[in-house]
C-alpha cells in the first residue's frame, strides 16, 4: 500500500509538471505597440479675414497615421505620440465689408497638400483590455495650401475702388486639441482647432487687380473616425 501510494504521488508530480511545462511554451499574442492607421476628420470651420465678414463653411481631413507609445516595449506607457501625413479642403464663404465696394459671394476653397500633424495623447486608462480612452494635443503644419487667402482691389475711376476675395499658394499652421476613445482596430474622437492659413506670395501693385495676401485665421470643431491595421 505504502509503494502504491508514493507511485500515485510520484505520477501526480509529473503530471502537474508537463502541465506547467505546456503553459509556458504556449505563445500569447500580443497588442502591436505600433499600429499604422487611416483618420478621417469633418466638421465645421469658421473664418477671421479683415475687411470680410465671412460665413462658417465645411473642412475635411484625410491622413496615414502611425502610433507608438513613447516606450514600445512598454504597452502600458500612458503616453503616445502620434504622427500622420495626408491631404485637407476647407470651405465657407466672404463678402467684404470695408472701405469701399466689395462683390458678394467670395468662395473661401483651400485644399492643403502635405499636410502633417503632430499629436501626444495622454492614455487615461492605460490597462483597459476592451478600450483606451486618451487626450490629445498637437500641432498640424501643411507648407502647401492652394487658395490661401488675397485681398483684389480692383481701380475704377468712375465708381469706385471694389475689392474680391482672391486665392494664393500658401501655408497653413495650426493647434489641435481632443478626446478620443480607441479599441484594437477602430477609434473614434471629438476635438478643435485654431490656425492660420498665411499666403506666400507679397504685395502686387505693378498688375491691375492688384493684391495683397491676407491671413486667414481658422477656428473648427470636429469628429473623426480612425482605423487601425
Amino acid at each position: 500500500m505504502r509503494k502504491l501510494t508514493l507511485a500515485l504521488c510520484a505520477l501526480f508530480t509529473l503530471a502537474a509538471n508537463a502541465q506547467s511545462d505546456l503553459v509556458g511554451t504556449r505563445k500569447v499574442k500580443k497588442e502591436k505597440a505600433t499600429k499604422l492607421g487611416v483618420s478621417l476628420k469633418a466638421g465645421p470651420a469658421s473664418y477671421s479675414i479683415d475687411g470680410f465678414d465671412c460665413d462658417g463653411g465645411m473642412f475635411a481631413e484625410a491622413f496615414f497615421t502611425i502610433n507608438s507609445p513613447f516606450k514600445p516595449s512598454n504597452l502600458e506607457c500612458p503616453w503616445h505620440f502620434e504622427v500622420g501625413f495626408g491631404f485637407d479642403y476647407y470651405g465657407g464663404n466672404a463678402t467684404w465689408a470695408g472701405k469701399g465696394r466689395g462683390e458678394g459671394g467670395n468662395d473661401i476653397m483651400m485644399i492643403g497638400l502635405f499636410d502633417i500633424p503632430v499629436a501626444v495623447k495622454y492614455v487615461l486608462n492605460p490597462l483597459g483590455t476592451r478600450g483606451k480612452w486618451n487626450i490629445n494635443a498637437g500641432i498640424n503644419f501643411c507648407p502647401l495650401v492652394v487658395g490661401a487667402t488675397s485681398i483684389e482691389t480692383h481701380e475704377s475711376y468712375y465708381s469706385g475702388d471694389w475689392h474680391t476675395l482672391g486665392s494664393e499658394m500658401g501655408m497653413r499652421f495650426g493647434l489641435n486639441i481632443g478626446l478620443a476613445y480607441e479599441a484594437k482596430h477602430f477609434g473614434v474622437g471629438i476635438g478643435a482647432g485654431y490656425g492660420w492659413a498665411i499666403p506666400y506670395s507679397s504685395s502686387d501693385f505693378t498688375s491691375s487687380p492688384t493684391t495683397s495676401p491676407e491671413t486667414a485665421s481658422i477656428l473648427t470643431y470636429g469628429a473623426s473616425l480612425k482605423y487601425m491595421f
